[in-house]
């Protein structure tokens, strides 16, 4: 069964029988939210805030990818396209063997500390640390925050 339903200029289909889980991050929490049917969220809290929660994590991701392309220890995977950042720490001394391992390292020494957390991909055989900024209270001086982290965390592991 569909649902139409209209808000502003546009016109969206729905299933009401949708159901999935909303994530709510927040220091040291978080807050699992499952919604049956999406026409919740919407009558709730419209289009327009969603538009603007992903337009400002995306800016947010462009920031934080000139924050690391400021920095010389950091390189980046690739421009961002969405909220999704992959970066690693670099250190011109090591081998791309030695800094696969590194990254490796720092992100296991991330998560055991629990301040930040990250999760790793490898690209074309180089291993990249990888931020999804979701939690729309994250600013760039978070952003500082962890790019500060991970040298200190890379300078005790060398």
């Amino acid at each position: 069964m569909r649902h139409e339903s209209s808000s502003g200029n546009c016109s969206i289909k729905r299933n009401r029988f949708i159901s999935f889980i909303f994530v709510i991050k927040l220091p040291n929490t978080c807050l699992l939210v499952k919604y049956r049917g999406i026409n919740i969220l919407f009558k709730f809290y419209g289009e327009s805030l969603f538009n603007e929660f992903v337009t400002n994590q995306y800016d947010l991701a462009k920031e934080f990818e000139i924050l690391i392309g400021n920095n010389p220890n950091f390189e980046i995977a690739a421009a961002p396209m969405s909220n999704i950042l992959c970066f690693r720490y670099i250190d011109k001394s090591k081998s791309p063997e030695e800094l696969n391992l590194l990254n490796a390292t720092i992100r296991q020494v991330l998560l055991e500390d629990g301040e930040f957390y990250l999760v790793q991909t490898k690209l074309r055989g180089t291993h990249y640390l990888r931020t999804s900024l979701m939690n729309p209270f994250t600013t760039p001086k978070h952003l500082n925050q962890l790019l500060d982290k991970i040298v200190t965390v890379a300078h005790t592991i060398s």
